[in-house]
């Protein structure tokens, strides 16, 4: 899954539908393009990890920005997922 550049409040309705449809099928994310964002990106990622089911590998984000990650450890969930850089 290709994050988009933009990951709110706003249009993160959209791609929990996306997330929940690939299911288990679900391991990577891309969050090389994300630039504008906000906590709803953390709650996407746990949906995607929750969708992969309590069996599957952490699920692995790819490319995600500095700030992304900071905010993650800032809510103590960081752990949750499997950091890789681009």
């Amino acid at each position: 899954m290709q994050l988009p550049p933009e990951v709110t409040h706003q249009n993160v309705a959209a791609l929990y539908a996306a997330t929940t449809k690939a299911g288990a099928a679900l391991q990577q994310v891309n969050a090389s393009a994300l630039q504008r964002f906000d906590s709803s990106v953390l709650a996407l990622l746990l949906q995607a990890a929750r969708v992969a089911g309590p069996d599957a590998q952490p699920l692995r984000v790819v490319g995600a920005p500095a700030a992304l990650r900071a905010l993650a450890h800032a809510y103590g969930i960081a752990a949750c997922w499997d950091w890789a850089d681009a």
